[in-house]
């Protein structure tokens, strides 16, 4: 069976060889991804940023009445459906 031709004994090698370079790449490209950590935690403050917005909406909403005016057109619908 590893002798004729050599065929299966060649393939399992080229597959061994192919996995090792994908493997060697893709850990080179996960290191070069990681090393610089200049935008880490970039994303944690750009949605804390989004967070603090919305609740400075629902304040102003809930604080000019805006709030129980909504709440009275959603429960008008409700009432409709049921």
């Amino acid at each position: 069976m590893w002798r004729r031709n050599g065929f299966v004994l060649r393939s399992l090698v080229r597959s061994e060889v192919r996995a090792s370079e994908w493997a060697s790449t893709a850990g080179a490209r996960l290191r070069r991804r990681y090393r610089g950590g200049g935008e880490r935690g970039q994303t944690v403050v750009e949605y804390l940023g989004i967070i603090v917005v919305v609740v400075a909406i629902i304040v102003i909403l809930l604080n000019a009445g805006l709030g129980n005016t909504i709440l009275n057109k959603i429960q008008a619908q409700i009432a409709k459906l049921t």
